[in-house]
């Protein structure tokens, strides 16, 4: 009777802590659908898909900022996730409103590489600003290195609201944009 007793308690303690440490995993998702899938594109060497303004659903938790990106799949991408060329048939961008608690200090990261489709290699060009609107962060990034390398970027702000607009943008004309994946965020107490 009492490994009963106590074997409940137990699961009730355990059930009450993992209530309590749900919503900091809620919280630990700053950024949504960070390797932008869905959509999912089928995945081969030359496949993409094209996302419009008013694409509907487009790509999950993100806005196509004006005219259109591309979606490459993982083996275009030359990436284990999905990524998105911020210059679809001319220059664009992707937005989405993050959630944040207010005294953090918020840490975006992803990675980056020049844009991996054929017609685009020799494009030398392929910078981007990253933004977060009402955080005092607007910074731009210039691509370098082989097509396919991947690199890692980060900003960083301290979070005095609970949401904030996250927007990466291409600072280049063309159908030829910068490749970005692996978008996320953590949020430290300062």
């Amino acid at each position: 009777m009492k490994r009963k007793i106590l074997g409940a308690l137990l699961g009730a303690t355990l059930a009450t802590l993992g209530g309590h440490l749900s919503p900091a995993s809620a919280a630990d998702q700053i950024v949504k659908n960070g390797t932008f899938s869905p959509p999912h594109v089928t995945d081969c060497s030359s496949c993409y898909e094209e996302e419009w303004t008013w694409s509907n659903p487009g790509i999950q938790d993100w806005r196509v900022i004006e005219n259109n990106v591309d979606v490459y799949s993982v083996s275009l991408a030359h990436f284990h996730y999905q990524a998105v060329d911020l210059n679809g048939r001319s220059r664009s961008g992707i937005a989405q409103v993050i959630s944040t608690t207010p005294g953090t200090t918020v840490r975006i990261t992803w990675q980056n590489t020049r844009n991996t489709h054929d017609a685009c290699k020799p494009v030398a060009n392929q910078g981007y600003n990253v933004t977060v609107e009402g955080a005092d962060v607007d910074q731009d990034f210039v691509v370098r290195g082989t097509a396919g390398t991947w690199t890692a970027r980060s900003v960083s702000f301290k979070a005095s609201k609970s949401h904030y607009q996250l927007v990466f943008s291409s600072n280049v004309e063309g159908a030829c944009g910068a490749l970005i994946s692996d978008v996320d965020a953590e949020a430290t107490a300062s």
